[in-house]
């Protein structure tokens, strides 16, 4: 089944022009945006050590990853909120979530903070905003490490929530994502592997509610092997991709409420998916396990084209990071196996 899979693909080979970032990193790596050709990458170093590099259109600064004076373990995760705060989120020594922002005031005053948000951890922490013109709203979710329940926590912009237990019994982190305003949409892999959902919504004003209920979670099928990856292109909209125990690469579409089937996207051999919604598109990128090679798909009004082979071998054990530009770009962010990062620019023809 493998070879029946990569023989059709292996002649959509097409070459991505490539810019190697440097840098030594460990594990997962973060990619962040504030806006259209504006690309902020945050890694951990061998010692775990917080760096950091970034573009606001004019180029990479500075010449190399800094280190920007924080440590975590595990992974992070990011949230950009403009020009005028920047979050990262992750466990501590003592697996507390840890809250590391940067912070401008309205006096031009700014740097790095950090504080402790507590509870006890298991696996990365997810952060997303409810609003996409909000600057202030955050909201936490997070693993606990004894009960495996999902675990919630809000930021309104003055002052922090306590940990609101939403439920759930997981076996990887959650994923999160905003499909609208005042909405967003947490993912989990059960303990049968089976993929669960539930939803957020509601105003600052009128309150919130979960659906199915606050602790309830609706059982979507399918057959997940490690995270959910989630990803919206326009209000209630969203498309998953879930890798299955077999290396397969599967994806779902909710739309107004109604989930679609589960789709094959790729075969035997699959693994580390990625995507990014871009207009009405979704490029969806996976690495091999034949070679560690970087292959992109696009679909255009939810139907996928082809897989393209993008470029050369990456680290096994790293996701992919995609970034739309804002106009008709898409870059792909991997980690190498000299551990360095590179940005490669995928090609027109693999872009729908």
């Amino acid at each position: 089944m493998l070879k029946a899979f990569l023989l059709p693909i292996l002649a959509l080979t097409t070459m991505a022009q490539v810019t190697n970032l440097g840098g030594e990193h460990r594990g997962n790596f973060i990619l962040c945006s504030s806006g259209p050709n504006s690309a902020n990458i945050l890694s951990l170093d061998q010692y775990n050590s917080l760096l950091q590099r970034w573009n606001i259109g004019s180029g990479w600064s500075p010449g190399y990853f800094q280190t920007i004076g924080e440590s975590f373990i595990g992974d992070i995760s990011a949230l950009d909120l403009g020009f005028n705060r920047a979050n990262i989120i992750g466990r501590g020594s003592k697996n507390e979530a840890k809250h590391y922002y940067w912070n401008r005031d309205p006096n031009g005053n700014q740097g790095w903070n950090r504080e402790s948000l507590g509870g006890q951890f298991i696996g990365e922490l997810s952060i997303v905003s409810l609003f996409r013109n909000n600057r202030e709203r955050v909201d936490v979710f997070g693993r606990d490490a004894v009960t495996n329940q999902i675990l919630h926590k809000v930021y309104d912009g003055t002052k922090w929530s306590d940990w609101f237990n939403i439920g759930g019994q997981a076996v990887s982190s959650p994923t999160a994502v905003m499909s609208g305003d005042g909405r967003v949409d947490v993912f989990i892999r059960g303990h049968n592997n089976k993929v669960y959902h539930k939803t957020m919504t509601g105003t600052a004003s009128e309150g919130w509610s979960w659906s199915p209920s606050h602790t309830r979670w609706n059982d979507i099928g399918g057959d997940a092997a490690e995270e959910i990856v989630p990803v919206s292109n326009g209000p209630n909209s969203i498309t998953i991709f879930a890798r299955d125990r077999t290396n397969n690469v599967n994806s779902r579409i909710l739309t107004n409420e109604t989930w679609g089937s589960w789709e094959l996207q790729g075969e035997g051999g699959m693994y580390k998916p990625a995507a990014v919604a871009w207009n009405d598109k979704i490029t969806l990128a996976a690495i091999s396990h034949e070679g560690n090679v970087l292959w992109a798909k696009t679909s255009v009004n939810g139907a996928f084209g082809p897989w393209y082979r993008i470029g050369g071998a990456v680290a096994a054990t790293a996701a992919p990071q995609l970034l739309w530009n804002g106009g008709s770009d898409v870059f792909a962010y991997t980690r190498n196996a000299d551990a360095s990062i590179s940005e490669k620019k995928i090609p027109t023809e693999a872009l729908g």
